[in-house]
């Protein structure tokens, strides 16, 4: 679809704001949608779970998802349940390419817009932020008073990052690690995650191949609030131990999704598994491929009759360590022709799985990066949208 794919119905956002002072043990019951906020003030003690909430001092923030849920909840001794009534879309994606610039602004557009809509914090795990369009959102989110804090990768340091660890309404620090922090995610309000494979640059946003995902669910972003927490708060960058992450598999209205990050969770294994369990296609488009245990896993699909199909970075392909010169005669294997950057990272298996981040099939990404992936699966829509990409591209790319 131009500029996205949007499941079911028209995101609506309706801006709610109820703050509650209360002595008396009493029970609330609070419908809510997507979009809709709660601020509790006076909190004393807390227990239960509220995924995605913001906690600071004596006060809880919540921002509902489009995921119908119940969360239960005591507060000061008063019982809490939190409904949100209404299933709504699970995510939205767009694409950028060399070739449709208009749905790159309106892409671009869509982002800087869910970014205005902050009412709390934006949390932001980004390997590279060089826009100026997304600085001065940046900047003025934090004028309007929401809680900004940053993490991104010391080598990137530019005159964009230097301004921002200098203003005193936003918090950014660096990773400060020879090992590369590239992970490319942003949480709003604790119930949107953006993903995908996007810097945050001009050349990202606007000329390399990208997916940029727009996902709804406090769940999904608790996990990714655990995983920023370490790295701006213990500043635990790379290998750290195992995952922390609360929920394994997220049931939504039309998608299930799983979360990833790497180096704690071996995510090549679980590359691996999904190619050596497909039965009917694989699609991939990767920036950068060194890594001969996915590209020999491909090579086996193919000789069982799995459609094959693999899309690489032209520049990247000429590296030494690059697996092109080795399978390009294994399976259906081209280059791209972007005279910027081929940047995707992303698989497409069965007509089912979608696995999509921030991870390049390399050792570095393995064993050394901090690198973050979903995998959103069962969404026949949100595939299609994928796979029609691909195809165009690889038509493109063919000729």
């Amino acid at each position: 679809m131009n500029g996205g794919c949007k499941m079911k119905k028209k995101l609506l956002i309706i801006l709610l704001m109820i703050v509650l002072t209360v002595v008396l043990s009493v029970n609330f019951n609070l419908n809510m949608d997507l979009g809709d906020s709660i601020n509790i003030a006076d909190v004393e003690s807390f227990e239960g779970e509220l995924p995605g909430s913001y906690m600071n001092d004596d006060e809880i923030y919540f921002r509902a998802d489009g995921s119908k849920s119940v969360y239960s909840f005591k507060i000061n001794d008063m019982d809490f349940e939190i409904n949100i009534r209404n299933a709504t879309e699970d995510a939205t994606v767009f694409f950028i390419n060399e070739f449709k610039k208009e749905r790159n602004e309106k892409a671009f557009n869509y982002l800087l817009n869910e970014i205005e809509k902050a009412e709390k914090y934006i949390y932001m795990s980004l390997y590279d932020i060089d826009n100026e369009y997304f600085y001065n959102q940046t900047l003025k989110k934090a004028d309007e008073g929401v809680d900004i804090k940053i993490v991104t990768e010391e080598d990137n340091k530019n005159n964009y990052s230097e301004k921002l660890v200098k203003n005193e309404k936003i918090e950014l620090i660096y990773d400060g690690n020879y090992r590369l922090m590239h992970n490319k995610f942003i949480i709003i309000d604790g119930y949107l995650l953006i993903t995908g494979s996007t810097n945050m640059s001009d050349n990202g946003l606007n000329y390399n191949n990208n997916n940029l995902v727009f996902i709804y669910n406090n769940e999904i972003t608790e996990n990714y609030m655990l995983e920023f927490r370490e790295q701006f708060y213990d500043k635990e960058f790379g290998k750290k131990g195992e995952s922390e992450k609360v929920y394994k598999k997220i049931k939504l209205k039309n998608s299930e999704i799983s979360t990833f990050f790497t180096p704690d969770e071996d995510y090549q294994k679980v590359i691996l598994d999904y190619i050596n369990n497909a039965e009917k296609e694989v699609k991939v488009m990767i920036f950068t491929f060194t890594d001969s245990n996915i590209a020999q896993a491909l090579a086996d699909a193919y000789n069982r009759g799995v459609d094959v199909k693999v899309i690489t970075e032209t520049f990247q392909s000429g590296s030494r360590w690059s697996v092109y010169g080795d399978f390009q005669n294994k399976f259906p294997f081209i280059l791209d022709k972007n005279n910027k950057t081929f940047h995707h990272k992303l698989l497409l298996i069965d007509d089912k799985h979608i696995l999509t981040g921030s991870y390049n099939f390399t050792k570095s990404a393995l064993e050394n990066n901090d690198e973050n992936a979903v995998i959103i699966s069962n969404n026949e829509e949100f595939y299609k949208a994928y796979e029609n990409e691909f195809d165009f591209l690889w038509e493109k790319y063919s000729k």
